[in-house]
């Protein structure tokens, strides 16, 4: 299985090429591509001549490093802007020009989140919100379609939305039934809901499931603790990945905690990656 983490745990702290360059020293083959979920921040701002551009250089000198965009992650901010008609036309461009971006760094599934159209309030019309992701995602999916993209929709850590749990992700892409929509795992959205990932890569199996966001919490809050000081039980879940054939990637979603710094944090960042090459049976 291959060994990844979201490739801002490292460039967002020594930059973009150092931070690769130091991943890849710590043994990681595969990134989690963060830079379009801010739609605030720096690539959505270049003139379009330009966000090419810089994506296909990005590209570049992560396939000569043999580092593989193996996920990009959809646009995605709180609290979210998606409860009007028009507010949801805008965040279908972005969700497109993400997708052209991803066609461009080569990388097979972009990561979306179910629309809260009523953030995460109680007493919400479970199917005025159901329909609306029927077609908001699926018109994501025919677009991925025609770039050779899977998208992937990510288990949610939100008591009151009812496309949370893996339990409903999965109804509702069968529900969908759409050659270009799977599903991601989030471990630490699972245990939010005292559910054990493990159970949901067995519910999904290899059908559906594509790839994942790992990280662990204390079975409350989605702290995105780093893996083995939380609830979650790793050794099943390694077992279940084994189980099913899971050959993507084993993807971190945390970092090291910032009090760690100079040597110490280089240390504590490279066992960080051999833990994760232990939890999947590689070491």
């Amino acid at each position: 299985m291959k060994i990844g983490i979201k490739d801002s745990s490292y460039t967002g702290r020594y930059g973009y090429k150092d931070g690769i360059l130091r991943l890849k020293r710590h043994g990681y083959n595969t990134v989690d591509f963060q830079g379009f979920v801010n739609t605030d921040g720096p690539l959505w701002k270049l003139p379009e001549k330009d966000f090419e551009a810089g994506l296909k250089e990005t590209k570049e000198f992560l396939d000569e490093q043999g580092i593989e965009i193996f996920q990009t992650h959809a646009p995605w901010g709180w609290p979210p802007k998606n409860g009007t008609a028009d507010e949801r036309r805008a965040l279908f461009e972005n969700m497109h020009k993400a997708l052209r971006g991803t066609k461009l760094l080569g990388a097979k599934y972009f990561v979306v989140h179910p629309l809260l159209p009523f953030e995460n309030e109680p007493g919400q019309d479970a199917d005025a919100v159901w329909g609306i992701n029927q077609g908001f995602i699926g018109a994501v999916a025919d677009y991925a379609r025609f770039y050779g993209i899977t998208v992937c929709l990510e288990n949610m850590p939100f008591k009151n939305l009812c496309i949370s749990t893996p339990m409903q992700v999965l109804d509702f892409v069968e529900e969908m039934n759409h050659q270009n929509l799977k599903v991601c795992l989030d471990t630490g959205h699972c245990a939010v809901f005292g559910l054990q990932p493990s159970a949901a890569v067995r519910l999904f199996g290899a059908e559906w499931l594509r790839c994942m966001h790992v990280h662990d919490n204390d079975g409350q809050r989605d702290s995105h603790w780093l893996p083995k000081r939380g609830v979650i039980d790793w050794e099943d879940y390694r077992n279940a990945l084994q189980e099913i054939g899971f050959q993507g990637s084993f993807s971190l979603e945390c970092a090291v905690p910032e009090e760690f710094t100079g040597k110490e944090r280089d240390a504590k960042e490279q066992e960080l990656c051999r833990l994760a090459a232990q939890l999947v049976g590689n070491e």
